[in-house]
């Protein structure tokens, strides 16, 4: 059960993947990179409240889903913001 729960990450990071793809065009990178630091807040909050396996299940998925949204999107954004050396 707990190669499961952790390999379910993975499946969340597929999801955020496609996510980040569709939103990011729409609202932008700084728009898309809040809500998946939001997703991953909620998917945070499911992780402490989580008292059984579903529930860490499902906040695993939410997890993984945020954290690629923000992986895909803040490398990019920076380097559309920074500066050339």
């Amino acid at each position: 059960m707990i190669g499961t729960v952790t390999a379910l990450y993975v499946i969340g990071r597929f999801f955020g993947a496609i996510i980040a793809v569709m939103v990011g065009d729409l609202l932008g990178r700084k728009k898309t990179i809040f809500i998946g630091a939001s997703i991953l807040a909620v998917g945070a909050i499911m992780h402490i409240t989580a008292l059984s396996a579903p529930a860490m299940i499902v906040g695993r998925i939410i997890v993984g889903t945020g954290n690629d949204i923000n992986t895909s999107s803040a490398p990019h954004w920076q380097s559309e913001t920074s500066e050339a050396s």
